[in-house]
């Protein structure tokens, strides 16, 4: 007698849950599934694996110094997104997967997604560059500031920063000039501007 068709997976969601990884420079929405000090995990529609956002992918006013304490630094990031928000990602880097028990490490950005669309906003691929390569190194020639490089310049009323990238309305509210490009050396700069002296009533998270 022959042998009966191997039944399908699947769990009680409407959706298949692909064991796989996605795609490299794929967007996504997705859900905060915790915050760390070193980022936040993301569970992504449709894929088991969850993916890393790192600090430096989160936000570009999101700097932390090493002797930070790490209370602070998940409180720093939980000023721009916490556990349980909605949010769209892109896929930025995808390492491992080269044999049987090596795990795929999947890292994603939350700045290079349109947090009201999803939209790859770095469809070229040059704004993305692992930790440590480029901007520590006291900036390499030619890059554009990334994305929310200006978001310091837009600060709502009651003194709260408007990080640039992940609330819905931030969109409408920068306008045309959301994302213009500023020439490297100018972001320190800008950087600075930005920590105002405590200006602000109820703490918007301020660089340190």
């Amino acid at each position: 007698g022959g042998g009966g068709g191997g039944g399908g997976g699947g769990g009680g969601s409407s959706n298949a849950w692909s064991d796989d990884p996605p795609e490299l420079n794929s967007t996504h929405r997705a859900t905060v599934r915790e915050v760390k000090p070193y980022g936040v995990f993301v569970q992504m529609e449709g894929y088991r694996k969850n993916g890393l956002v790192p600090t430096h992918q989160v936000s570009d006013f999101l700097e932390f110094a090493r002797e930070d304490a790490d209370e602070e630094k998940v409180r720093g990031i939980e000023g721009v997104i916490g556990r349980g928000e909605s949010c769209w990602v892109k896929v930025v880097e995808i390492k491992g997967g080269g044999y049987a028990n090596d795990p795929v490490k999947v890292t994603c950005s939350l700045k290079l997604a349109d947090q009201s669309t999803g939209e790859d906003l770095d469809p070229q691929g040059t704004r993305y560059y692992p930790q440590g390569e480029g901007r520590d190194g006291g900036g390499t020639g030619g890059r554009g500031a990334p994305l929310g490089a200006r978001a310091g310049e837009n600060v709502k009323k009651g003194g709260v920063v408007d990080w640039g990238h992940h609330a819905g309305d931030v969109r409408g509210q920068m306008d045309g000039k959301s994302y213009d490009l500023v020439v490297d050396d100018g972001i320190d700069a800008l950087a600075a501007e930005t920590r105002f002296d405590g200006r602000g009533p109820g703490g918007a998270p301020i660089p340190p």
